[in-house]
């Protein structure tokens, strides 16, 4: 329920109904000139009646005619195909327990005047103003930077969501950068604790 009441906070939530019960929901969150949608889910028993499809021309049609972007699993490809969507990068996830590691040097935690050059970096690299999103992450999480004389020039948060700890965004402008930072934050967690981090390649931004 945590996770619903974050995304929750940045946007909207809508439902299916079936005899006054919750049969589906999905939630969408403004970014500018861009929507994303997620956690769109169906009740199991009710899948294979089009459910899906009404929640997601729902989003369309509220979206107003701006861009949509979403991450689907490959379960989910068909239905977004359908619906006009098409596949722009792969994203991996990666999850498990954290073994004990040694955190990277040039990293450092971040403190309140670094949050506009953050959202910078992210909008520079995402092309998207997700300011919101940084706002939340920065009261519900943690922050980690990579300065260069004394400038922000990549960074990435640590915060719960799901099982355990995420890690991500993850932007630098280099690949060695981003595992620094990944490394820094790592070396933070318990060891044995649930972690997970999704990697892609965009420009200068993993994850």
């Amino acid at each position: 329920m945590d996770d619903w009441a974050t995304i929750l906070s940045l946007g909207s939530g809508y439902v299916a109904l079936m005899d006054g019960q919750v049969v589906g929901a999905m939630c969408m969150t403004s970014f500018g000139e861009v929507a994303a949608t997620s956690l769109l889910i169906v009740d199991d028993k009710m899948r294979g009646r089009g459910l899906g499809d009404n929640l997601m021309n729902l989003a369309l049609e509220v979206s107003g005619g701006r861009e949509c972007r979403l991450i689907s699993t490959t379960a989910g490809l068909h239905l977004y195909r359908k619906l006009g969507f098409r596949e722009i990068e792969t994203i991996h996830a990666h999850q498990g327990t954290v073994s004990p590691i040694q955190a990277a040097d040039g990293i450092e935690w971040t403190t309140r005047d670094d949050f506009n050059q953050i959202c910078d970096i992210d909008r520079s690299a995402t092309g998207i103003e997700r300011r919101t999103l940084m706002s939340a992450l920065w009261e519900t999480g943690r922050y980690a930077v990579i300065r260069d004389s004394g400038q922000i020039v990549g960074y990435s948060a640590l915060f719960w969501y799901g099982r355990g700890e995420n890690a991500g965004p993850v932007i630098g402008r280099n690949t060695d950068e981003a595992r620094r930072l990944l490394s820094f934050l790592f070396s933070h967690l318990l060891a044995h604790s649930f972690a997970s981090t999704s990697v892609s390649r965009r420009g200068s931004q993993i994850g």
